[in-house]
């Protein structure tokens, strides 16, 4: 399954991304495209989003228990971004590019 989601900051979408799983599954949910439009960065909002989508995870996927993302090897601010948030380098290449994930 694909879940597009927007982010918004009251009525204007500032930032997307997609939730690819498959239902019922323990580990193989991944968060794929997840952006915030420059004009609207180091508000706290790609926080935010990513704090709402674990508790929606958590609410309505309620066997997940992992999710995993992809970071562009020479992106050092994401890769910031996610361990901050307490995502954990797995030390694995996913389409040649790192994989993080954080136990829910």
């Amino acid at each position: 399954m694909v879940d597009p989601y927007g982010v918004y900051q009251q009525n204007i979408m500032v930032g997307f991304f997609n939730l690819h799983y498959t239902p019922d599954s323990k580990e193989d949910y991944w968060l794929f495209h997840f952006f915030i439009d420059k004009r609207f960065q180091r508000r706290g909002l790609g926080s935010a989003a990513i704090d709402v989508l674990i508790k929606h995870i958590k609410d309505t996927h309620l066997f997940c228990h992992r999710i995993r993302l992809t970071v562009h090897p020479e992106n050092d601010a994401g890769k910031k971004f996610y361990t901050r948030l307490g995502f954990t380098d797995e030390n694995i290449l996913t389409y040649g590019e790192p994989t993080y994930s954080i136990y829910i």
